[in-house]
């Protein structure tokens, strides 16, 4: 569950105590604050009811959007997929066909 505060304001430890909150995610005492891009890549990934969906699944040869980071936006084919999930692809960067290792969650599959 993700929650809108402002840290300064309103008593937001009592989060804390609300009914299947654990607690909230601080530092040094203070909520701390989730990137945008992972809210909007998890909401991306849910269906017309608010579930999150699995990630697609890629697979060597696919093409596929790489949608956070430094090569954001960079469209990339799938070379190679090791054992701990991470995944190789090719990318054209500055005429130069380049081999790079992006997270599964950094990929999303074009159709």
């Amino acid at each position: 569950m993700f929650v809108q505060i402002k840290p300064d304001g309103a008593p937001w430890h009592k989060i804390n105590s609300t009914i299947g909150v654990l607690r909230l995610i601080c530092q040094d005492g203070i909520p701390k604050k989730v990137p945008t891009e992972v809210v909007s890549g998890l909401i991306s990934r849910c269906d017309s009811l608010g579930r999150l969906l699995p990630p697609a699944a890629v697979q060597h040869g696919d093409t596929v959007e790489i949608h956070s980071g430094a090569l954001a936006n960079f469209i990339a084919t799938v070379e190679a997929i090791d054992s701990k999930r991470r995944i190789w692809v090719l990318m054209d960067i500055m005429g130069q066909i380049t081999r790079v290792q992006v997270a599964s969650e950094q990929v999303k599959l074009l159709n």
